[in-house]
């Protein structure tokens, strides 16, 4: 199993980007019972 294939398992929904609706979205996936990941940028 690639690096791929672990993270389609681990996840239903991922949100790239940490701005405003990146975290707006994060929010209301909090409410859901989707598994979801939030990637901001690397600084």
């Amino acid at each position: 199993m690639n690096a791929v294939e672990n993270i389609k398992d681990a996840y239903e929904v991922i949100i790239v980007g940490a701005g405003p609706a990146g975290l707006e979205c994060a929010k209301n996936l909090g409410g859901s019972n989707l598994k979801g990941a939030l990637k901001g940028a690397d600084t």
